[in-house]
């Protein structure tokens, strides 16, 4: 109790010094809604629902009713989130007995709730609980990425109209941060709570009218990356392994040197079992809630397609932490003169993937360091020129250098490339009402 109303007056404090410094253009925008109202239950069928937060992009947990239990995937990110979902999902199944939950990788934004299903079974692949473990410990680390993301977020919100689905996502992100940061911080009841059952390979629970079938896709967005397939709901789980129309997300080459084969030969194997015809999948839920179909699984398919390719021709996979290493050591001429290397003398060696680049990207946007984030941006629009996401992600690092009109200008190449992108076009115009202000 006290915990939880520690997090309320640090959340009334941020949100109230965000509101006293609006813009009088945005104060006139009044927050008329509570992070319960962004709580929301997508119900796939009688047996399976979804209860997630945000507006745009998500946190989530997903209930299964067995005839043996309740089964999980995932845990969301904070502890008093995930109970609010275990309340939730018990009036919804009109049932609690959890006995199973299903964690597809170790990223805190999956795993963070585990303690809230303690009394329940927890499964996660071998390599995912080590990873996991790892990443609980250095809890600075963690806290660090809190203060960071608390100070982002809290700027981010000013001059936002919150009213918008932009700006509801930002009080949901903002929130979430406090949240996590009460939950790990002094005088917490948090719990590191990993897997207490791990497999290698795959793993089959039989439920009765359901079967769970765990397969492990391999290193793709992290380190033991784990899928779920539902054949009596045609319903698959992919974690964080790609998005909608099958886009990749293959973030673990952005920290780990290898050439990638042997990972994209096992991601191939479980794509081929699951694009058999007598297993199909007509669902799938993203780790985030996205909810997703068969041809974004076929999209994705022909992604992988397209990298084996590459290695028929007798390319890698370029390790970005590479890149990473000289930018740090280096500087930015270096990594530039690599590049155009990469690009001429090494251009049969080596291709790209471009998700990583935006998780390197994240790691240089310490003030003393956004030269590095900026060119590392620039790289990843050069070579991905109709990608919404690297045009986008660009923009955000010229915003926060504060250069507005490179901001601007590579937020509305996003916006040309994918007009759904709400994010963007709250931002421009924010930055132009910014710059109305400064004349």
């Amino acid at each position: 109790m006290k915990n939880k109303s520690l997090m309320r007056l640090l959340l009334i404090l941020i949100v109230g010094s965000v509101l006293a410094s609006r813009s009088s253009l945005a104060q006139n925008q009044k927050r008329n809604y509570e992070i319960d109202d962004l709580i929301k239950v997508i119900r796939i069928s009688d047996r399976v629902i979804v209860v997630r937060t945000g507006v745009t992009y998500f946190e989530a947990v997903t209930a299964i009713a067995t005839q043996k239990g309740i089964v999980l995937i995932d845990a969301g990110n904070t502890l008093q989130l995930t109970e609010k979902y275990k309340k939730i999902i018990i009036k919804e199944l009109g049932r609690n007995d959890f006995i199973y939950l299903i964690n597809t990788h170790s990223h805190r934004d999956h795993t963070g709730g585990n303690q809230v299903f303690s009394a329940a079974k927890i499964i996660g692949h071998e390599r995912s609980k080590e990873a996991m473990i790892r990443e609980w410990n250095d809890k600075e680390a963690y806290s660090e990425i809190l203060r960071n993301g608390i100070k982002e977020g809290t700027e981010r919100l000013k001059n936002m109209d919150i009213t918008t689905e932009a700006g509801k996502q930002a009080y949901y992100e903002l929130t979430k941060y406090v949240m996590v940061q009460s939950d790990i911080g002094p005088g917490n009841n948090h719990v590191t709570t990993v897997p207490t059952i791990t497999f290698n390979d795959n793993m089959t629970l039989a439920l009765g009218d359901i079967t769970v079938e765990l397969m492990y896709f391999g290193n793709a967005h992290s380190e033991g990356d784990t899928w779920v397939y539902i054949p009596e709901e045609k319903l698959l789980f992919n974690g964080d392994v790609f998005f909608r129309n099958g886009a990749p997300n293959l973030t673990y080459f952005a920290t780990e040197e290898t050439s990638g084969i042997d990972e994209v030969k096992r991601w191939r194997k479980v794509l081929s079992y699951l694009l058999r015809p007598d297993r199909p999948v007509e669902t799938i839920v993203r780790g985030h809630g996205d909810i997703l179909n068969f041809n974004d699984l076929k999209n994705f398919s022909q992604h992988i397609a397209g990298i084996w390719n590459e290695f028929e021709k007798g390319k890698e996979i370029y390790p970005l932490s590479r890149m990473g290493n000289m930018l740090e050591k280096e500087g930015v001429d270096a990594a530039r003169a690599e590049f155009q290397k990469l690009r001429t003398v090494d251009r049969d060696k080596y291709f790209f993937l471009e998700r990583g680049f935006n998780v390197m990207g994240n790691k240089f946007l310490s003030p003393n360091k956004t030269a590095a984030a900026i060119e590392l941006c620039k790289i990843n629009v050069e070579l991905f020129p109709q990608s919404a996401n690297a045009y986008e992600r660009l923009a955000e690092t010229y915003m926060k250098v504060g250069n507005k009109e490179l901001a601007i200008k590579n937020y509305e190449k996003s916006l040309e490339l994918n007009p759904q992108n709400t994010n963007a076009s709250e931002q421009i115009k924010k930055l132009r009402e910014k710059n109305q202000g400064e004349k």
